[in-house]
């Protein structure tokens, strides 16, 4: 029941968060995104056969508190960290962390990132992740079901903060999924 009801919730929040199509209403809060993620990873529900996996966070000191709608957020982070379980072997790690990114531009972006010790994602892959019911099919996760729509809900929630998100990959050596929110505009507490 509980991975039905995460699936309609993806279907419902896919909608409403597009960023072309998308209904939902923005509500800015000041949002402490180093709070956010550990307390996601501290209430993330890791399953039995996972146990020997580690999951652990990294927050940057110099992190600011941003003005972003923390449903939003939350949703995106809780779908990353809940793929890299998924997705990462046992006896792997995944690591989430939060940071900050000085741009050429002089535009700062904040990071949130997403690491596992999982098999990696060719690039012919990584060019479609992010699309609308999307799944990489591989022998190594036949167990692992989805809707797809859990990245295309991550962009959509970076894109609506005026940023993206991205995955850095290789074939056996493991993926950082991002999402990067510029530090301009609406973002900024006032």
């Amino acid at each position: 029941i509980g991975q039905m009801t995460s699936q309609i919730d993806n279907f419902q929040d896919a909608g409403r968060y597009d960023p072309e199509t998308g209904f939902y209403e923005m509500e800015r809060h000041l949002v402490d995104v180093a709070d956010l993620v550990n307390r996601i990873v501290d209430n993330q529900l890791i399953p039995a056969e996972k146990l020997e996996l580690s999951v652990t966070t990294n927050s940057a000191d110099n992190v600011p508190i941003i003005n972003a709608d923390i449903n939003m957020l939350e949703r995106a982070v809780i779908n990353l960290v809940d793929n890299a379980i998924k997705y990462t072997p046992n006896g792997g790690n995944v690591e989430v962390g939060v940071f900050l990114h000085a741009n050429n531009d002089d535009t700062d972006k904040l990071i949130i990132s997403v690491k596992d010790t999982g098999y990696g994602i060719s690039v012919e892959d990584q060019k479609m992740l992010f699309e609308r019911h999307v799944r990489i099919h591989r022998k190594e996760h036949k167990r692992v079901k989805g809707s797809g729509l859990g990245l295309f809900i991550v962009r959509s929630v970076a894109q609506r903060h005026g940023g993206d998100a991205w995955v850095e990959s290789e074939i056996g050596n493991g993926s950082t999924f991002k999402i990067g929110i510029p530090l301009i505009g609406d973002n900024l507490i006032i």
